[in-house]
């Protein structure tokens, strides 16, 4: 009895940089002077704004995966439903005549005539999704705003969440048929101001239509080209606006009389089923009942103008069909045979009638006028149809149920839907999916200028479920009027109706579910966020309550608190004897074993595991710290999923959240590293840097900076190392450098600590001997470098050597030594000239020593 919402998944967090990445920025972002502790200390949630101006790029590294919350869309939808009813569209001049259909993911779209531009009929759409939030523009997007009224817009479900909509348009002077395709965004799909389904002579209208199957529709509609009375003709476009059959649309009857009042379904293979009232036979029979066959490629299979359900006498009119699976459908109608308005039924599989000539009665009461028949199919593939009479006086809605090998089900001429009030009309039905039904209708039991709208459940023996008087869906407004309704696939309806303002009709929306509660019951998630200012591993998880639970309501016990897990994690948790359950009835039978509840959500298995409970304190809001599995990483980046469900005293009636995402983040950076010292080496000659160990479990490693001056901001051109040990031999330091050293610990979360600094006056180690240990040449300093480039060498004892310069050829560029000299160090510089005196060119070069027996080579960049 859950209420499932449809869910979309969030968008994606910014992804954080690693530690790399930090590096490779720095340089180039950050002012001098600021290390990355005060940037992490900047990153608390009181500076966001303040960091971002210094750091864009370091703006992604969310300390706080509630940050998404100010800078990218909200991870969940809040629910949108408003007790009062939610608006759809509350413009000047009257927005009227909607129709509703479902988007294909859980929400709905209404269509409707807008006067908003100077009481000038235009067509309108809006876009809902499950909880009620508005997909679309404030206020409708456009469906067609060009010149000439419109009326009568009809829409079905297109593809992507959008919808195929078909109009009445008198742009031209007459009434066409015009149409146009929205995509899940509420963008047109189509030419703009829609494109022309039919344009004959006079008029065509009251268009209906149904899906085709490929993201389009076939739609019907009343004729008057040629000029006898009203004929029915129909079309075809698919889903990429390409239109089928004949130019105009293809006659479906065109009899004598007139053919009117259409309704249509789909025969399930692209085709469709339609039916009518006719006037054809004017004698004894007013009016009879007439369907017709149209297959996907025009192909009509029923009679020649269409086959008969009831040629009875006196009239029948007002024609309903519904389908009730890929073989049968059902048609109803009034009828007049009886010198009374009685409901009639027939019912067929394939092209075959199943009762008797004329159809089955489904009521009949003696000078009471029968209104509004409505049919929906249950569980059982019975039909229910509903209707309004005045058999006691005042309108009143009735329900019953027929079985087509048992005929009527329930009382008599129907069950009464509401208690003992008068004044009930228009009703609209959808089933339940448990077998019973939900009907809706237009009240007056406040007076005739005061209608509501109810609501009431019958279950498949049509008992009420809810209020003996029904359940008021909105009373917050003058008057409601002209209601249309769907099913919200969860055993609830969605609904549109149209609402008196000071300036017009305005359009609003409801949703009611199962249980008989409207608007949003279910608690929505305010924020999933990391704690600040710890080790990781838990989330402050925070959400709205069910607005049953606060005073006066106070309907709700209890809330529930679920965390996903992966299909994998499941699978190992069922070796240790975990719970599995479809829904909450049986969550707490056993508190020493976990549980894992296993949910269906726009199309994917989720598995939720039951982690925390929370009493019901009347409250508006609750919060709570729970537990993650793991911490965000730039090796795991994976998001926690939550869901909060509110429980009532009836185990059944549970309200659940969307889901929402966070990830847990350890805060803490470690501690700067301590006891730092630098050694100098002779044997190999260079810089042995070690320091204390840092003690944190969590530890990643050490980052290793150097640059010869100290006020030096780490960054990439400055970065050498990432270290595991507590130790680095840096082989290209020298004396003649005077180098500086930043050291910094990072943890596996990528948070980093202050640095340790030292430079040339706090290194130890004896100065280089006169006489190196052996001969040596060392790397030039720079490197790269222009204009010029110091290189040093060591003789162990007087040698004949030279030095020179060579390109990436071969060839000599320049010859900086050639001779003897005695042992020691020595210091020669290359001022990047030729041997000819002209400057070198940029690029690699090598330089090579050769002194007795030792020869070596090492490369160098000259840039320019």
């Amino acid at each position: 009895m859950t209420f499932i919402a449809q869910y979309k998944p969030p968008p994606p967090c910014l992804k954080t940089p690693s530690i790399h990445d930090i590096i490779l920025t720095f340089d180039s972002d950050i002012s001098e002077g600021t290390d990355l502790l005060h940037i992490q200390m900047l990153l608390a949630e009181e500076e966001i704004m303040k960091a971002r101006r210094l750091l864009p790029v370091i703006f992604l590294i969310c300390t706080y995966c509630a940050l998404t919350l100010a800078l990218t869309p909200t991870l969940q939808t809040l629910a949108a439903w408003d007790l009062g009813g939610t608006p759809v569209s509350t413009e000047s001049y009257d927005q009227e005549t909607a129709c509703i259909t479902e988007d294909g993911e859980g929400g709905s779209i209404v269509v409707w005539e807008d006067g908003r531009i100077s009481g000038h009929q235009m067509i309108y759409a809006q876009r809902f999704d499950s909880r009620g939030n508005a997909l679309w523009t404030e206020g409708g997007v456009s469906v067609c705003s060009t010149a000439g009224y419109k009326y009568y817009p009809q829409a079905v479900p297109g593809s992507d969440g959008g919808a195929v909509i078909v109009w009445q348009d008198g742009r031209s002077g007459n009434y066409d048929i015009y149409m146009q395709k929205l995509d899940g965004d509420g963008v047109l799909q189509w030419s703009s101001g829609g494109f022309a389904l039919c344009t004959a002579p006079d008029d065509q209208r009251v268009p209906m239509l149904v899906p085709d199957g490929t993201g389009g529709a076939i739609v019907a509609w009343e004729d008057e080209r040629n000029g006898t009375g009203i004929d029915i003709y129909a079309r075809r476009v698919d889903g990429a606006g390409t239109l089928y059959w004949t130019v105009w649309g293809e006659a479906i009857s065109t009899e004598s009389g007139d053919q009117a009042k259409i309704n249509i379904i789909t025969d399930m293979a692209g085709g469709a089923i339609i039916v009518w009232s006719d006037e054809r036979d004017m004698g004894t029979s007013l009016r009879d009942t007439y369907y017709a066959h149209i297959e996907s490629d025009g192909n009509i299979t029923t009679i020649s103008g269409g086959t008969p359900v009831c040629t009875a006498d006196g009239y029948q009119n007002w024609p309903k069909i519904v389908r009730m699976d890929d073989f049968h459908f059902a048609i109803s109608w009034y009828d007049g045979r009886n010198l009374t308005k009685d409901i009639y039924v027939q019912y067929y599989y394939l092209s075959s009638p199943q009762l008797s000539e004329n159809g089955a009665e489904i009521c009949s009461i003696d000078g009471a006028l029968l209104f509004s028949n409505e049919m929906t199919i249950d569980d059982q593939g019975r039909l229910v149809v509903c209707w309004y009479d005045s058999r006691s006086g005042p309108y009143r809605i009735y329900a019953q149920c027929y079985d087509f090998q048992l005929g009527p089900v329930w009382t008599d001429d129907g069950v009464a839907v509401c208690g003992d009030w008068d004044g009930q009309e228009v009703p609209k039905i959808v089933p339940d999916g448990a077998g019973g039904s939900i009907i809706s209708w237009v009240d007056y039991r406040l007076g005739d200028y005061q209608p509501r709208i109810y609501s009431q459940r019958l279950d498949a023996d049509g008992n009420r479920l809810w209020d003996t008087d029904g359940i008021k869906v909105c009373s917050e407004r003058n008057s409601h009027d002209r209601m249309e309704m769907i099913s919200d696939g969860n055993g609830g309806a969605f609904m549109a109706w149209e609402d008196l303002s000071l300036d017009g009709e305005d359009l609003y929306a409801q949703r009611i579910d199962r249980n008989g509660y409207i608007a949003s019951p279910e608690p929505s998630i305010n924020a999933a966020r990391d704690v600040p200012g710890d080790e990781g591993g838990q989330i402050d998880l925070s959400w709205y309550s069910s607005y049953l639970d606060p005073v006066p309501n106070q309907e709700i016990t209890h809330y529930t608190i679920w965390k996903s897990l992966t299909a994998e994690a499941v699978a190992m948790m069922k070796a240790g004897g975990v719970r599995m359950s479809d829904g909450f009835t049986d969550i707490f039978v056993d508190p020493d074993k976990p549980v894992i509840r296993i949910e269906t959500l726009a199309g994917a298995t989720w598995f939720w595991e039951l982690i925390d409970s929370q009493t019901a304190q009347y409250y508006e809001s609750y919060s709570r710290v729970v537990a993650t599995n793991f911490d965000s990483s730039d090796a795991t980046s994976a998001w926690h999923y939550f869901q909060i469900a509110a429980h009532t005293a009836d185990p059944l009636v549970v309200f659940t959240s969307d889901p929402d995402s966070a990830r847990s983040v350890d805060n803490l950076a470690p501690a700067t590293p301590m006891g730092v010292i630098g050694e100098q080496e002779f044997s190999p000659e260079g810089l042995q840097i070690s320091w204390d160990a840092n003690t944190e479990p969590d530890l990643g490693g050490y980052l290793i900076f150097r640059a010869p001056y100290a006020t030096f901001v780490p960054g990439s051109a400055s970065f050498i190392a990432t270290v595991d040990e507590i130790e680095y031999f840096d082989s290209n330091w020298d004396w003649e450098s005077g180098y500086w050293y930043k050291i910094a610990a990072f943890d596996v979360h990528e948070n980093v600590s202050g640095y340790a600094i030292f430079g040339p006056g706090e290194l130890t180690g004896e100065d280089p001997p006169d006489v190196p240990s052996s001969t040596y040449i060392a790397q030039n300093y720079p490197n790269p470098f222009n204009p010029a480039t110091t290189i040093r060498f060591g003789l162990r004892e007087a040698s004949q050597l030279t030095l020179r310069i060579y390109d990436p050829a071969g060839r000599l560029v320049r010859e900086l030594v050639n001779g003897t000299l005695p042992a020691g160090h020595y210091n020669e510089q290359w001022d990047g000239l030729t041997a000819g005196g002209t400057r070198a060119a940029s690029g690699v070069y090598f330089y090579k020593l050769t002194a007795g027996m030792f020869v070596e080579t090492r490369k160098m960049v000259l840039l320019k």
